[in-house]
């Protein structure tokens, strides 16, 4: 879980939306959703040396993971990220 290192603004949205589950055929829902215009997330991470030495974990592993936590993300397609490679990718 992360925390927002800046203070955010909470949007709620009420949107409706159909879906065909079938030719001809149409079901509507309401969806009601909270967001936030920006936020810039800080995240805490620890490496257990003790599991490193078992799994033969190298420097070259920890460089890849932290490319895969920040560059993971940048093609998935997420409201939840909104628009974050437009200013950062």
């Amino acid at each position: 879980m992360g925390r927002s290192l800046n203070r955010v603004n909470v949007n709620f949205i009420k949107g409706t939306g159909a879906f065909a589950t079938s030719e001809g055929a149409a079901q509507k829902t309401f969806r009601e959703e909270y967001n936030i215009t920006y936020g810039l997330i800080g995240f805490h991470a620890v490496i257990n040396e003790n599991a490193a030495r078992h799994t033969n974990l190298t420097q070259e592993d920890v460089k890849l993971l932290i490319d895969g936590m920040w560059n993971g993300t940048k093609g998935l397609l997420s409201r939840s990220k909104k628009d974050i490679c437009r200013a950062f990718c």
